[in-house]
């Protein structure tokens, strides 16, 4: 079998099947690799058509499904295609087995495709050239008829042509496949795998299948073209209420005592990407602790449905592994220029958590970036959404207003500057423009404060306890005399022996107590710690 095609990322490789007495022996060897960007890709596979290849095995096309970090698939699904079989070819006279070999090129190169089989110096009058079954060629575009291509959403299909050429004289085929759909991938595994994401291009999305045999030469037109329709790029369905969470991407920060199959003792803050289009619900997870995933990251881990506003998932075969009820209680727009923002509650039945969601990937890596450590206070602000009492005894309800705030955290070992000093100091700094803060408005909803990360000597946690007044989080009050307006800070206290270690990433986390998580924001920070000496 002889295999050519060519794509962003271009592989040679050679193949060799030879025959042995108990069966055949398949060897690959990788040689190199060199990174390029290709507008088609071609893949050149040589096969022999026997009299087999006339009967009914008919191709097969359908959809793969894979898992990635942070989804996990339950059971196996049944694979939906069949993979072209690799074989031990046979000449027309059925004499001696000729051993099959693959090239790998670059399908602009100048590099010229051969085969395997013995030069022949005169090719016959007679031999027919292959010809395209055109049954199989139609049940073939019946299947692509059934793919959709929709913008940023994931594809991953599965095109076995296998049959589509017959040749009268039982010839050695060469075939060769030409692709071009912006965004998408083309990938030999036996059959093609399609896969990638769509996206808008003024060229046509174009897959040729062509074939020749070897009494007809290599030029160009001793080949046969059985060209296909690709799917068109589809828009999202529009819906009259189209809900807000729909046919977008959007992140969120999560955190875990888990993290890339490593345990800790604190909990790290991490992100998280959804997108729910066309009914189906799509997830990644991030595998650093410092950006968002991709969207080809992104994996299909159940379907959706609208019930009024609420969108349910249902998803049974991923981490999550039940329904997901996801609530918008605010909208709005970033006064920071950061794009469009939801405070939303996602509940499972058991727990419940309100997360803030951007679509702007790099408005939400900005929170797992926080530049700290090398001058006192020094942090990053960021909008956070607190309720507001009525009053000091009122019960707080499902209907709430809520009042727009800046939040903000620091690392400083302020040993650096003053020996006196015997500890590290952070402060979660809460501020309005059109408020005073008051401690007991703040310390109503939450249960705790916590940082974490690695130290010089041990791992550093640190929480806010406020010892005098009996209360999990240490709360002060100070005035911005800029604005004359009362802040309020959330102290965390550090050992002596605890050292933060340049480079090194330290995650926050302020959790709301259980009552109150289905309406307050479990706010999480990375920080990244920079020591003011280098």
């Amino acid at each position: 079998m002889a295999v050519r095609f060519s794509l962003s990322s271009i592989y040679w490789v050679s193949f060799a099947i030879i025959s042995l007495t108990s069966g055949c022996f398949f060897y690959m060897d990788p040689t190199s690799s060199t990174e390029k960007k290709q507008t088609t890709n071609t893949i050149k596979n040589e096969e022999n058509h026997t009299d087999k290849t006339k009967t009914t095995n008919w191709p097969m096309i359908g959809q793969m499904h894979s898992s990635s970090d942070g989804i996990i698939t339950k059971k196996k699904e049944q694979q939906t295609s069949i993979l072209l079989p690799i074989a031990i070819s046979t000449n027309k006279n059925n004499e001696a087995e000729v051993p099959l070999a693959s090239f790998l090129s670059d399908a602009h190169s100048s590099i010229a495709f051969s085969t395997p089989l013995e030069n022949k110096q005169f090719f016959s009058q007679k031999n027919q050239k292959p010809e395209i079954n055109k049954n199989i060629q139609q049940r073939l575009q019946e299947h692509l008829n059934h793919w959709e291509f929709t913008e940023s959403t994931p594809v991953n299909y599965v095109f076995n042509f296998h049959g589509l050429f017959i040749d009268a004289e039982s010839d050695f085929i060469t075939t060769r496949v030409t692709f071009f759909s912006e965004g998408l991938r083309l990938k030999n595994r036996g059959a093609l795998l399609i896969t990638g994401i769509p996206k808008p291009s003024e060229q046509p999305s174009t897959l040729i299948i062509s074939a020749r045999d070897e009494q007809h030469g290599d030029n160009e037109d001793a080949w046969v073209h059985a060209s296909f329709d690709l799917p068109t790029l589809g828009d999202a369905p529009i819906t009259e209420k189209k809900h807000p969470l729909l046919d977008q991407i959007w992140y969120r920060l999560e955190s875990s005592y888990l993290f890339l199959d490593e345990g800790f003792e604190y909990e790290t803050v991490y992100c998280e990407a959804f997108k729910f289009i066309n009914d189906q619900a799509y997830y990644a997870k991030s595998t650093t602790k410092q950006t968002c995933p991709d969207d080809a990251q992104l994996q299909q881990i159940g379907t959706y449905h609208l019930e009024g506003q609420t969108l349910v998932v249902i998803s049974n075969r991923s981490v999550f592994d039940t329904n997901l009820i996801w609530d918008i209680k605010h909208s709005y727009l970033s006064t920071k220029g950061k794009g469009e923002s939801h405070l939303a509650t996602v509940s499972s039945g058991k727990h419940v958590e309100t997360y803030t969601l951007l679509k702007d990937k790099t408005a939400m890596e900005s929170r797992l970036n926080i530049t700290t450590g090398q001058e006192q206070y020094q942090m990053e602000k960021f909008e956070y959404l607190l309720p507001v009492r009525n009053s000091q005894d009122a019960t707080i309800q499902n209907k709430y207003t809520y009042l727009p705030v800046t939040a903000g955290i620091y690392i400083f070992d302020n040993r650096k500057i003053d020996s006196l000093y015997y500890q590290s100091d952070s402060d979660l700094n809460i501020n309005s423009q059109t408020h005073d803060m008051r401690c007991e408005d703040i310390t109503y909803f939450y249960q705790s404060s916590t940082m974490g990360g690695p130290g010089e000597f041990s791992e550093i946690i640190s929480t806010s306890l406020d010892d005098r007044n009996g209360s999990p989080i240490e709360c002060e009050m100070r005035t911005d005399t800029s604005i004359n307006k009362t802040f309020v800070y959330l102290d965390l206290d550090y050992d002596d022996y605890h050292e933060f270690v340049e480079g090194e990433v330290y995650s926050y986390v302020l959790k709301p107590k259980p009552e109150y998580a289905h309406m307050v924001e479990e706010l999480k920070l990375n920080l990244i710690y920079h020591d003011p000496n280098k």
